[in-house]
């Protein structure tokens, strides 16, 4: 019985140690956290208590796969710059992510930040998304989303994305979306249709925005369902 229980005793705590490791599979995020000063043995293995880093940037053009981003839980910033990778781990590892910037990932097709509540800045420029969901970082404070080719959707209607004495509360920068059909923000009061508010004149060229239902949407004026 006791030799049980010794061997059991061990059982556990092998698989205690099992989970503090975390395997990079990517040669080229590998080669990138190394010089990045983490500690990564010879086998893509990464040791759990040496993750505790709360800013990351990662910009080789060679990373394909991120899959091991999760061990980072104490991230507050993320810029990924020029990868070639297609899909992103759900965020949801870092809930304490404040600063998010992508650009320059032109095979990037989707994102999740559904339970990333602390979101304060967000710049997504140059991907492949077809849609944005920020309705979840009702912290936000700057929005940028650029030159994005595919984007047909963006939702910020957080609590705070309304117009406040003429003014929006959260800084939008949209340009050069060209497939772009709708930006669903919060309902201001007594909303001027077609009209746009003091501070949001770059978008008076390329949108239009309209009452609909307790929200306000942006509608693209180059795009074909609205030109019908």
């Amino acid at each position: 019985m006791k030799q049980w229980f010794i061997t059991f005793t061990g059982f556990l705590f092998f698989i205690q140690i099992q989970g503090q490791v975390t395997t990079i599979q990517d040669k080229a995020f590998k080669k990138q956290l190394i010089e990045s000063g983490i500690t990564i043995d010879s086998s893509g293995k990464i040791n759990n208590r040496t993750s505790k880093i709360s800013y990351l940037v990662l910009s080789d053009p060679e990373i394909k796969n991120l899959q091991g981003l999760e061990v980072f839980k104490d991230l507050r910033s993320l810029e990924l710059n020029g990868l070639q990778i297609t899909e992103l781990p759900d965020l949801k590892f870092a809930p304490f992510l404040e600063t998010l910037i992508i650009k320059n990932c032109p095979r990037l097709e989707s994102i999740r930040l559904y339970e990333n509540k602390e979101l304060l800045d967000v710049e997504l420029n140059a991907t492949a998304l077809k849609e944005i969901d920020l309705s979840f970082s009702g912290k936000l404070k700057t929005f940028q989303f650029e030159n994005n080719a595919d984007l047909l959707f963006v939702n910020i209607a957080n609590g705070t994305a309304s117009f406040d004495k003429g003014m929006m509360q959260i800084e939008v920068t949209a340009r050069n979306n060209p497939s772009l059909e709708i930006v669903l923000i919060d309902d201001s009061i007594n909303p001027d249709i077609g009209k746009i508010p003091y501070g949001y004149e770059e978008w008076r060229e390329d949108y239009l925005l309209v009452s609909q239902r307790k929200t306000l949407v942006a509608s693209n004026k180059n795009t074909e369902s609205f030109k019908q």
